[in-house]
């Protein structure tokens, strides 16, 4: 009996240790609130208006790499806010002036920089998103992901502001509604998931831990709750639709008319070259009666 007692206990121990570390191995997503705002968020780095004090704060950035899992020393916090209209992030990234990297260069390159990043799974089905960076140097660059892996030729049009102050640096960004998808549920949660880049070091953050040795990139982000009454604004998406394929023939007639311009001055010079053969002779011949 003592011996059936003594077997028990140790299953049980056993059971419980494993438990434990799994607990520890899966790590919950975490989650943050969004704050409706019914101000004018203007978007010029400062993050002065009375709304973005109130909103909950994401912060505790994890490593990525170089060694995952290691909290980041340089604190980040990031807001969300929206309204009837757009998203709202922003983000404040504490460092000294003088060690974050901005080297400008053209859109959608991060190059040699420092830079912050929104990344938002709409349909929160850990399959479809879409990403918005900025560089320090205030250059955006965005993406699109889908069950084919990211599409870095996605572009959307949309707002961004970079200050850079004594001991930290701000991103500010509004998101419109038309330059995403999401579906017509209320209230909405998204998957969401903030990252930073701290170039200097080649080391990058992220809000909810992304594991390198954990297939896959959505799967891993945090939730946003507190989506409520909004709409995807579709008729946006549609005119910049026709608007693109009104450009597309703008653009074919003038390639027409360049061609047909083109081939008119190669027209007009062989013609000149044959006025010049059919006259050459009878001058030749008046040259000779003369004399």
């Amino acid at each position: 009996m003592f011996r059936l007692y003594h077997m028990i206990k140790t299953v049980l121990s056993t059971w419980m240790l494993l438990t434990s570390v799994a607990s520890v191995a899966q790590v919950p997503e975490r989650q943050l609130m969004a704050s409706r705002t019914h101000e004018l968020i203007r978007i010029d780095g400062e993050l002065k208006e009375a709304d973005w004090a109130m909103a909950s704060v994401a912060t505790h950035f994890v490593q990525n790499s170089p060694v995952p899992g290691r909290p980041e020393v340089h604190p980040t916090e990031v807001r969300v806010l929206y309204g009837d209209a757009a998203l709202y992030i922003g983000a404040t990234l504490y460092d000294h002036a003088d060690s974050i990297l901005r080297q400008f260069d053209r859109r959608d390159h991060t190059s040699n920089t420092d830079f912050f990043g929104v990344f938002l799974d709409t349909y929160h089905d850990k399959l479809n998103g879409y990403g918005f960076l900025v560089t320090a140097a205030g250059v955006q660059v965005d993406m699109r992901y889908s069950s084919n892996g990211q599409d870095g030729n996605w572009n959307a049009v949309w707002d961004s502001e970079v200050k850079i102050i004594a001991d930290h640096w701000v991103v500010e960004m509004r998101i419109p509604y038309s330059a995403i998808r999401f579906s017509n549920q209320n209230p909405q949660v998204w998957g969401v998931n903030f990252m930073r880049q701290l170039k200097r070091n080649n080391e990058s953050f992220f809000w909810n831990p992304v594991d390198p040795s954990v297939r896959g990139f959505l799967n891993q982000f945090g939730e946003l709750h507190g989506l409520e009454n909004i709409q995807s604004q579709l008729r946006l998406s549609q005119t910049h639709y026709v608007t693109t394929n009104v450009e597309k023939q703008q653009s074919k007639r003038s390639k027409n008319k360049k061609k047909k311009k083109k081939k008119n001055r190669k027209k007009k010079k062989k013609n000149k070259t044959t006025i010049k053969r059919i006259l050459k002779p009878p001058l030749l011949l008046l040259f000779i009666a003369i004399r």
